[in-house]
């Protein structure tokens, strides 16, 4: 991750100013591999903090001529979006289980005891299934483009371009 960085940050430049990466392996080390164990101890409570320590390391490590990226950013509003994220995928499961549960009640009522009736409720079982996955699926796309944009936004407008200082 530490060399690919490097590498496009080396081969990057903007009106005649090469892009810098700073290699920082102890930096990678407790980024990658130690946030990602925590987050797996925690199990995925810490994602979050992964996400930030990623950011923060991306950003802090590279260089625009003379300058050097900061990024200064609360951890806080990564778990924000990301708890908003979630709240979209549980209301979406809520809406999905109120709707399949309705539908499915309102269907079964009058068939209950009609052997006649069993190739229109495998019809309208397969027809809910679809629609329950359709859904979720809407549901989950549009918690995964909030929280990608917010941590963007966030990202972006919390980086400042500052003069390097003399021991780089």
């Amino acid at each position: 991750v530490m060399r690919s960085m490097m590498f496009n940050a080396r081969y990057s430049s903007y009106r005649n100013l090469n892009f810098s990466f700073e290699k920082n392996l102890l930096g990678a080390v407790k980024t990658f591999i130690g946030l990602t164990i925590l987050m797996v101890i925690t199990l995925g409570l810490a994602y979050p903090l992964l996400i930030h320590g990623i950011q923060k390391y991306r950003v802090d490590n590279h260089g625009f001529g003379q300058y050097i990226f900061h990024f200064k950013s609360s951890i806080k509003a990564f778990y924000k979006y990301h708890i908003i994220g979630l709240l979209i995928l549980v209301l979406t499961l809520v809406i999905i289980s109120v709707l399949f549960g309705s539908t499915m009640s309102a269907f079964m009522g009058p068939f209950n005891d009609s052997p006649e009736a069993e190739p229109a409720l495998t019809s309208v079982a397969s027809m809910s299934i679809l629609f329950v996955s359709v859904f979720y699926f809407v549901g989950y796309y549009i918690a995964y483009a909030y929280v990608q944009a917010n941590v963007f936004n966030t990202v972006w407008s919390n980086t400042s371009l500052n003069k390097a200082s003399a021991h780089l």
